[in-house]
């Protein structure tokens, strides 16, 4: 076998510079002799006797021929506008295999290109409508390709489970060229089939490999056949797999199953995205014998699931599709459950020699960590950040930090300083001058997140000897949470120094242990036990040096092992601590104690591998992790020039994970690659490249930016899709992407649009805001693609609306000085102050479009509508003004003092308007002039004067009543405990009608521990004894200003008002709680 691969460099020839003789006759537009002697080693299949022919034209519309005739081959083809800007009228492809249509796409300037891989036929066409270049590759036998047709069950690519399969999803749309006013279904699956013949049941993970998900879900799922009909098959689905609260679509990128019956078996995969690998991992079915095997199955689990969670983010954080813009709060989703409890079992378990079996899921994990901290208001000169998306201020930035020190020293041996200096810089304010440690916080779930383990990550991340001294002090131990964290704390701090100390908590600790193995997280002996807590207790009697063979420690362990479910995981279902119920929290504290106490036994790359030989197969690019000595390195940039696609984006890919800045010339030469694969796989490795080398110079992205190509700048401007903060420490790159905004090309200006928001949001310069600011608003004031036109509306929703109540009531209280929260107010107001005087002069001079557009902007963001996600809603249904959460952002843009008179001026004339949209839209934006609950804020603002209230007076008259409903049938008063046949009869359809915000209760309830809307859970939130104060009446009735508050003197509901007290909906469930009978 040679030493290496030979592969001929593609070299296009641009489309315009094209005789046009050529066109007309589909002459071949590359130097055939390019393309003899190639050696096409592929895939995992050997090496080719034959060269692999590589057939290129550049073709006029109609029908041509498609040499691929060998029924066993898979072929890739490439369809490409090569300027996608100079193709005026709408074009598509369709490949026919005879008369069977095997491949249809509309092409457009968003979208143009196509990439397929195909199985051969004789009779094999394409029809074009638009002039395009044509490239089609013989790939031989390739059975780890994915190929058409594969979309039904019946025509499913048969696989072989433990074997990757690369698969292009570029036959569904990029970028729709017309936004349809309803959610339209995907239409494009892909099938596939594999046979099990297992001697004994085993667990199978499934998952899906993207490079940029785009916030659009996935989906994977199991199918069986029962009498020639197909049935899903979901024995062993973890309960990640289940929807959870309000997502987008039904999907998962990660699921489980349990195999047990030989058989067929089919994998239906549904996404819209150019590219993806298909991975299946098996595992003997749980629970285990081996510690080890256990913990490596769970650790796997944590991580395909969490970062599944991030495919499909919850509360509003899913699109349809690539037009509309997300909103901040969800673009930076760290939720604990999916993204810190996954990652701190993860870490630590490759702490104790585990493998990394999921590195790409790890890699998204940690990036969002890396990318979630924002300057913090009035520090910003100091470099503090806070994380809008969680209420647990120093719980979330101390865990990030000492996570990623983890992933660091462990894995890429790459530190980020500037990152942990700012969490360093919040924490110093939130302990300053302190004399003891803060209370509990929060994170809006139960339990309460222990003040010993936010000082503990604090002091890891500071290294503060003050953080230690609290920690060191005699604080109130409240409950076994707090006794575990101490003690690991301790541990961590000074062993030695603190023996005595953890001695007794350690005593404690097995005094509490229940006989059966297991520990409450509460010290009340009537308490009960549960999993997550029985975990919690071994860790820290491991960091307290109680060893395995104590027999109580040997009790505790098997329990737990005997406690692993089917899917993976633990789900301790019976337990009533938590009030959102996920398996994160208990695997991931069974994983810590398991791991700490069974260390692996195994040596070698904690991640990837290190391929011997030259680099034969996808595969072996795909597990390079650490970087390799200069020959293979060669060997990887070689290989982002040959003619196959799938070799150069996965080239791409693995010098993006490298991180090198040696290798930004090399990425950069294929920004303007033919293949939007390829473009993206260079954008995703030159942001990997620039966020792990501040020292990487910034011209080569620069002069991208600026290229006169339109693809090369498409490539530079999806660099800034997602996850870039460290570039948006670069003011340089400020007025650029200001300057894109008005690109000639809409996909270039759209991704532009999309990109200063974003940049906006990290950069902690005001004139690189400004810039940014000021290039959005003039926007609104030309002529704009509809693309460019909605972006342009959602990025002002986006620089103004701000999670006002986490940053109010948590992150600003959680500094230890007056001074201080005052300081970090002010400069919130500061930046509403500027948008609202830039706003109101656009008010007051502006002409009609710019003056509806940023109406509409502030006020008709559509992931806040009730009915976005509703399948049958019709949307051009114009927004009543019902607002959604978006993540845990309850508060829409609101205006406080001086801005909100400003405003209020500007927006009068505009309710007297002409012009009923005008009108309409103005009226809508007179809510941003409302009262919101936050007496300090309003305090340093000032009251807003008189000029606001003939507004708010116009905003509240135009209210839509509620509909009326009926209280249900007349019922008999009663002293018995609640019915369950009224509860079925009236309660429940109560729990399960739509609100005005297009959400049910059920909906958002349905993975709460405590109360999921059904009958058993609704008896567990009211008091019989004092039905009023029912949890089941008071929340519903109550706004969400104090939710993440803790201590909080008034109730808060997330959801927000439902009904008020004394409405129909209200005496029905008292009526139920009082025990009337239907």
């Amino acid at each position: 076998m040679p030493g290496k691969i030979i592969q001929p460099k593609a070299t296009w020839t641009k489309f315009k510079n094209l005789p046009a003789s050529s066109v007309r006759r589909g002459k071949s537009f590359m130097r055939p002799n390019a393309f003899r002697a190639i050696l096409f080693i592929f895939c995992g299949f050997a090496a080719l006797t034959q060269p692999s022919p590589v057939w290129r034209r550049l073709l006029p519309p109609g029908f041509h021929p498609l040499p691929a005739p060998e029924a066993r081959h898979t072929y890739s083809v490439l369809v490409s506008v090569p300027i996608p800007g100079e193709q005026r009228v709408a074009g598509g492809v369709r490949i026919l295999a005879g008369e069977t249509l095997l491949v249809e796409k509309p092409l457009n300037a968003g979208d143009p290109d196509l990439y397929t891989l195909i199985h051969g036929a004789s009779a094999m066409r394409m029809e074009l409508t638009t002039p395009a270049a044509v490239q089609l590759i013989d790939l031989g036998v390739a059975p780890h390709l994915e190929a058409e047709p594969n979309n039904s069950w019946s025509a499913a690519n048969p696989i072989e489970l433990g074997k990757t399969i690369w698969a292009s999803g570029d036959e569904a749309p990029y970028i729709p060229a017309a936004i349809s006013l309803r959610i339209e279904p995907n239409p494009h699956e892909d099938w596939y089939r594999f046979e099990w013949r297992g001697a004994k049941p085993q667990l199978v993970y499934f998952s899906l490999e993207l490079l940029d998900r785009d916030n659009i879900p996935v989906d994977i799922s199991v199918h069986r056949t029962e009498n020639g009909q197909l049935r899903e098959f979901a024995e062993g689905e973890d309960p990640v797999t289940i929807p959870h609260e309000v997502q987008a679509l039904p999907g998962n990128k990660f699921t489980t199953r349990i195999l047990k019956q030989p058989g067929t078996y089919y994998v239906r995969v549904k996404l819209t995205h150019p590219f993806y690998r298909l991975r299946t991992r098996v595992y003997d079915a749980p629970p285990y014998a081996d510690p080890r095997q256990a913990v490596q199955a769970a650790v796997d689990y944590l991580i395909g699931a969490g970062d599944s969670w991030h495919a499909n983010t919850p509360r509003r954080g899913g699109l349809f599709h690539r037009v509309s813009s997300n909103h901040q709060e969800t673009t930076l989703c760290v939720a604990c459950h999916a993204t810190h409890f996954t990652q701190r079992a993860q870490l630590y378990a490759v702490r104790q020699g585990y493998n990394v079996n999921y590195p790409h899921q790890l890699s998204f994990l940690a990036e969002r960590f890396y990318n979630n901290p924002r300057p913090f208001y009035g520090f910003e000169a100091e470099g503090a950040v806070w994380s809008r998306v969680i209420s647990a201020s120093a719980n979330v930035l101390s865990r990030m930090s000492h996570l990623m020190r983890i992933y660091e020293s462990e894995l890429t041996h790459d530190p980020r300083p500037a990152y942990h200096s700012g969490v360093a810089a919040y924490l110093g304010l939130y302990y300053k001058d302190r004399v003891k440690l803060p209370g509990d916080e929060t994170n809006g779930n139960t339990p309460l997140v222990s003040t010993y383990e936010v000082a503990w990550y604090s002091w890891e991340t500071t290294r503060d000897a003050r953080i230690a001294a609290l920690i060191e002090q005699d604080h109130e131990i409240k409950n076994t949470i707090d006794l575990c964290y101490q003690t690991l704390a301790l541990a961590a701090i000074d062993k030695t120094r603190h023996a005595a100390k953890i001695q007794a908590n350690a005593e404690r600790l097995l005094q509490l242990q229940r006989p059966d193995g297991q520990w409450s997280a509460r010290f009340d002996e009537k308490s009960f036990p549960v999993d997550f807590q029985t975990g919690h207790a071994l860790w820290a009697l491991h960091a307290a040096g109680i060893p395995r063979d104590n027999p109580q420690v040997a009790k505790g362990l098997g329990y737990l092992l005997s406690r692993q479910q089917p899917f993976g995981g633990w789900l301790d279902p019976l337990q009533t601590y938590e009030n959102f119920r996920t398996p994160f929290r208990e695997t991931q504290m069974a994983v810590l104690a398991l791991s700490a106490y069974y260390p692996a036994q195994t040596a070698g790359p904690k991640w990837g591998r290190t391929p011997v030989g030259p680099l034969k197969t996808l595969d072996d690019l795909n597990e390079i992790w650490d970087v390799p000595d200069p020959a293979r390195l060669r060997e990887i940039e070689a290989l982002t020039t040959v003619p196959e696609p799938l070799f150069r984006a996965q080239a791409l890919e693995t010098l993006g994970r490298l991180g090198r800045a040696e290798s930004l010339p090399v990425i950069g030469a294929r920004l303007d690659d033919p293949s939007k694969l390829v473009m993206r796989a260079a954008a995703w490795a030159m942001r990997q490249v620039y966020s792990r080398r501040p020292e990487a110079s910034t011209q080569p992205l620069l002069n991208a930016l600026q290229s006169n190509g339109e693809r090369e700048r498409w490539s530079a401007t999806r660099v800034f899709a997602t996850h870039f903060s460290a570039l948006a420490k670069r003011d340089a790159f400020a007025p650029i992407l200001a300057k894109r905004i008005g690109d000639i090309s809409p996909a270039v200006a759209m991704q532009a649009v999309k990109a200063a928001w974003q940049f906006w949001y990290w950069t902690p310069s005001l004139p690189s805001r400004e810039i940014l600011e000021d290039a959005i608003l003039a926007a609104m004031a030309k002529p704009q693609h509809p693309w460019v036109e909605r972006s342009l509306k959602e990025a002002v929703y986006n620089l103004a609306d701000e999670n006002i109540r986490y940053l109010y009531n948590n992150w600003v209280p959680g500094l230890a000085l007056p001074a201080d929260r005052e300081r970090a107010i002010r400069g919130r107001l500061s930046i509403e102050d500027r948008l609202a005087t830039k706003f109101a002069k656009i008010l007051e001079s502006g002409d009609r479009q710019q003056v509806q557009w940023l109406l509409a902007g502030l006020s008709e963001f559509e992931l806040r509508r009730g009915d976005v996600y509703d399948p049958t809603a019709d949307r051009s249904a114009k927004f009543n003004g019902v607002y959604n959460r978006i993540g845990n952002d309850v508060e829409q843009i609101v205006f406080f003092g001086a801005a909100n008179d400003r405003m209020a001026k500007a927006l009068a004339p505009h309710l007297k308007s002409d012009d009923p949209e005008t009108r309409r839209l103005a009226l809508l934006a007179g809510q941003m002039l409302r009262d919101a609950a936050f007496g300090e804020v309003s305090k340093i603002a000032g009251p807003p004067n008189a000029a606001r209230d003939p507004i708010l007076q116009a905003v509240k008259a135009a209210q839509p009543a509620p509909p009326p409903r009926a209280a249900g049938a007349r019922a008999r008063a009663g002293t018995a405990r609640p019915d369950d046949d009224y509860f079925r009869g009236y309660v429940e359809p109560v729990l399960t009608t739509r609100g005005k915000d297009g959400q049910a209760c059920v909906h958002c309830h349905a993975t709460h521990t405590l109360f999921n809307a059904t009958l058993g859970t609704a008896k567990n939130v009211i008091n019989a004894e004092d039905p009023e104060s029912s949890l089941l009446l008071v929340k519903p009735t109550s706004t969400a200003e104090t939710e993440g508050v803790v201590n909080a003197s008034k109730a808060a509901h997330g959801g927000g008002v439902r009904f008020e007290k004394g409405s129909p909906e209200y005496n029905t469930i008292l009526n139920w709680i009082r025990g009337t009978k239907p």
